[in-house]
């Protein structure tokens, strides 16, 4: 899995706040308050903007943040350390599932 500092991601939420009309004057203090009050065509719509300005295809991808983030530290750092959540769980994508 690549991760990225946040500094990398930074221009894409920037591009992504702005093309959401109703949050283009937000300051980084109230992002998120903003976008909350957002129609969900809004979102899609900046998000595709986002989408087509990049040449990776992904605007946002996983970030290390620091600790006390959701991505405190690099996975495999995290996970040799023992700092991971035990809990069961299953993940991954399933196409046609139960088809023979």
């Amino acid at each position: 899995m690549a991760v990225f500092n946040a500094s990398r991601g930074e221009p894409y939420w920037d591009a992504f706040v702005s093309n959401t009309s109703a949050c283009a004057n937000s300051s980084a203090s109230n992002a998120f308050d903003c976008l909350r009050t957002v129609s969900f065509d809004d979102i899609v719509k900046a998000e595709t903007i986002v989408m087509n300005s990049t040449n990776t295809g992904f605007g946002f991808v996983p970030t290390i943040d620091g600790p006390g983030g959701v991505l405190p530290g690099l996975p495999s750092t995290i996970y040799a350390g023992g700092s991971f959540s035990t809990i069961p769980r299953i993940t991954g994508t399933n196409k046609d599932e139960g088809e023979i």
